[in-house]
């Protein structure tokens, strides 16, 4: 009967006394299933492996071919391909040796399949841990996986063999020097020198006469200023700016920004207060001129916009005047008149006379009037003390009114001589 068959068997109510020889027995059963089932798992394993191309179908490959070795420059393997090769043949012969041999001696239940590929992979696995490595990469081998574990769901983490360190007595080579790098040269930033400006409304606007520049290394590079910016116009009052910026020959920068004024002086209109006399001709323009800072004489841009000067009657007056210079700046300016009537004048000096001659008061006294004209006819005698008999000092006073009633009054001395 079959390890089946019996396995089958329904078990009685009957126990079997175990005895040593049963002990012995299963012992060596459970060993030579252990022994079957991994050299039938590496089989197993082995053959399912076939078509994927992983490292130890590789490996048992070339420990096949170990068996009809050629020559290296044939096959181009090296020793330690070989080496490889010859580690892995052993261990899988021995193997499939053991397998064979247990496999004689019991005839029961195997393992499953999945179960057989599981031990195939621990022993290819162990397997492949014993070949050298060039680059002394150590793998983890897991071992002892229980029946019906899986063991692609376990991640198989290599391991990184860090390089030996230096036994006593030895050193590590000096690291080459390195070349020193040449000191970098300092660089003074180029000085840009510059003040604000005020200028006349319609001059001519050079920026670049207003700005110098020096460098400590290139010296005078006045000559290389660049005008970034500027929004001057010299046609219009107002505040505008200049930016400037200058580079020296090692690319160090400066900027500099001023402000420049343009002023338009208004014109100035030359007029005085004037004093006309009562009927007189009044002409306002008389004597009244006009000059511009920027255009010069503009006696001619005069307008009178006020003249209420009547000189038919006494009185102050006003007369405006305006004029506008070229830029459109206007200047205004008002004068006053005023209009009077003049005093007549007399005409008469101090007179000497001898005792005994006769003295005539009115003889060479005149009057004449700004207005009136000649008014001799009017003057008249106020006062008269005049003894030509004795000798003295005399006085004699003259009157004489305008037509516009304005009286006025002179004396004279008159002195008697012996």
């Amino acid at each position: 009967m079959s390890q089946k068959d019996k396995s089958n068997k329904p078990v009685t109510s009957k126990q079997v006394r175990p005895n040593k020889h049963n002990k012995w027995v299963v012992g060596i059963s459970v060993a030579t299933m252990l022994l079957v089932g991994g050299g039938v798992g590496t089989g197993l394993y082995l053959s399912s492996e076939a078509n994927t191309g992983n490292k130890a179908e590789r490996q048992v490959q070339q420990a096949a071919k170990a068996k009809n070795p050629t020559s290296d420059a044939e096959n181009g393997a090296s020793d330690e391909e070989k080496t490889k090769e010859d580690v892995l043949g052993t261990v899988v012969g021995k193997q499939e040796g053991k397998n064979r041999q247990v496999a004689a001696i019991l005839d029961g239940e195997t393992e499953t399949a999945k179960e057989k590929s599981m031990r195939a992979h621990t022993v290819a696995l162990a397997a492949i841990s014993h070949l050298p490595s060039p680059k002394k990469t150590k793998v983890q081998v897991v071992e002892n996986v229980p029946l019906g574990e899986n063991i692609k769901d376990k991640e198989m983490v290599p391991v990184i063999s860090l390089p030996e360190k230096p036994t006593t007595g030895e050193s590590l080579p000096n690291p080459a020097p390195q070349p020193t790098p040449p000191p970098v040269p300092s660089n003074t930033a180029p000085q840009l020198t510059g003040a604000n400006q005020t200028i006349s409304i319609g001059t001519a606007f050079n920026p670049y006469d207003y700005v110098t520049a020096l460098d400590e290394e290139d010296g005078d590079i006045t000559d290389t200023i660049q005008v970034t910016y500027t929004n001057v116009d010299s046609t219009r009052e107002g505040n505008y700016t200049v930016t400037y910026q200058v580079a020296d020959s090692r690319g160090a920068t400066s900027e500099l920004s001023i402000t420049v004024t343009v002023t338009n002086e208004a014109p100035v209109i030359f007029a005085a207060d004037k004093r006309l006399s009562l009927q007189s001709v009044f002409d306002p323009m008389e004597a009244v001129t006009a000059t511009d800072y920027e255009d010069g004489n503009i006696t001619d841009r005069i307008v009178v916009i006020e003249n209420n000067v009547d000189t038919s009657l006494e009185g102050h007056y006003t007369v405006t005047y305006q004029v506008t210079d070229a830029f459109g700046k206007e200047t205004i300016h008002s004068i006053t008149v005023t209009v009077e009537n003049d005093a007549p004048v007399i005409h008469a000096s101090d007179r000497s006379l001898a005792v005994g001659d006769v003295f005539e008061p009115l003889t060479g006294v005149t009057a004449t009037d700004e207005q009136d004209g000649d008014i001799t006819s009017l003057v008249q005698i106020q006062s008269n003390d005049v003894d030509t008999t004795t000798v003295g000092t005399y006085h004699v006073t003259y009157s004489v009114e305008d037509s516009a009633g304005l009286r006025i009054e002179k004396t004279v001395t008159v002195t008697v001589t012996p």
